[in-house]
């Protein structure tokens, strides 16, 4: 999945990044893999810009909080705060830490061995034949390349349109009173500044922060497997599965499961309920967050909560092939090798993703929305 489906979109947008010297890493087409910056210049414009882009975030924040703006332009605005918080918390975990680059360079590797090994009893190319789960999660990489394209245009005219609509750069400043924009000479002239400069962190943002790293099961054993291979690749597995959870449990994954979660709430609530108040095509922008966030948060805990599931299964199948061994020495020797093995699982904090936590989510997300709608109508 990683080098068929998905590195071609990763690569893509790490270019794009690296035109607007915001990536601190850049893909070497001739060893295939990801590498940090090495021209000390770039990797000190980089810097500065995650650095303005730091205090743009935390602008945002404060005047979404602290802010004189209405409270339904507030609500507006938390549908897209979430999003580029995320962004930054990201973008400088990833900035200096080299295990998020051997990770996904070991991954393509290891997928890479995969299908030499086992490409003729796996369908690794035709997605037509493929799994639900592969086509839904090549047409959800569809989708959000297209949409991180579509974002920054759809803010660039909203923030034309109204200057004042929070969380953007001209509501941090002393022209905007109340969510209303100063007639003044001065203020005319850095209407279209601002508006540029929110459209380049725009796309920083969504080209900085359009990477993303999922790894999960999706193909059981098969019954050609015999039992001490099958038990090998069980191991090379979880090593990739411990390097997976060392670089996103503790802060990664937590933050994405709860931004996408608040992503989806405002997002929806704002589609649903304050559509009359905000004009075309601006209001496009806040349904393509909504169902792009949606699916987002649905597919990738899904998709997760498969590891643990087919873990399950395999390990069922392995003691399956373990019984079936006619040797008593052979049989022990199989078990011990066996319950060595342990359950594979994506892990947040000190808990894991499992068969119920995409429910849980969803359940979670749609009474927020909802009783955000309530709310707003009381």
């Amino acid at each position: 999945m990683i080098t068929q489906v998905f590195r071609k979109y990763l690569v893509n947008f790490i270019k794009i990044s690296y035109f607007l010297r915001f990536s601190p890493v850049v893909w070497n087409s001739v060893l295939s893999k990801i590498e940090f910056v090495g021209d000390k210049k770039r990797r000190n414009v980089s810097k500065r810009q995650r650095v303005f882009f730091s205090l743009y975030v935390f602008g945002m924040v404060y005047h979404v909080i602290a802010g004189d703006a209405p409270a339904d332009l507030k609500l507006q605005a938390m549908a897209i705060v979430p999003i580029f918080v995320e962004v930054l918390v990201l973008t400088w975990i990833w900035s200096g830490q080299i295990s998020t680059l051997q990770l996904f360079n070991s991954m393509s590797c290891f997928e890479d061995y995969l299908i030499k090994e086992y490409g003729k009893m796996i369908c690794w190319k035709n997605l037509v034949t493929a799994k639900i789960s592969t086509r839904g999660m090549a047409l959800l990489c569809q989708s959000l390349s297209s949409v991180l394209i579509a974002c920054p245009i759809l803010s660039f005219v909203f923030v034309l349109a109204k200057p004042c609509q929070p969380p953007f750069l001209g509501s941090m400043t002393s022209f905007c009173k109340g969510g209303v924009w100063s007639g003044s000479a001065i203020s005319k002239f850095f209407r279209l500044p601002f508006a540029l400069v929110d459209l380049w962190l725009g796309y920083s943002c969504s080209m900085g922060g359009g990477a993303f790293i999922l790894i999960y099961l999706n193909q059981g054993p098969s019954s050609k497997f015999r039992l001490t291979p099958g038990i090998k690749l069980y191991r090379k597995i979880y090593i990739v599965e411990r390097m997976l959870n060392d670089a996103f449990s503790a802060v990664v994954v937590p933050s994405l499961l709860l931004n996408a979660t608040g992503v989806q709430i405002f997002s929806g609530f704002v589609t649903i309920s304050k559509h009359s108040l905000i004009p075309m095509p601006q209001f496009l922008l806040f349904p393509m967050i909504w169902s792009n966030s949606s699916v987002f948060n649905l597919i990738v805990t899904t998709l997760a909560s498969y590891v643990y599931g087919n873990s399950n299964r395999l390990m069922g199948k392995l003691r399956d092939l373990t019984c079936r061994l006619r040797f008593r020495f052979g049989s022990k020797l199989a078990r011990r090798e066996l319950r060595s093995c342990s359950r594979l699982k994506i892990k947040f904090g000190n808990n894991f993703i499992d068969g119920m936590t995409p429910l849980i989510n969803q359940n979670l997300a749609w009474n927020q929305t909802l009783s955000l709608m309530l709310l707003g109508q009381s």
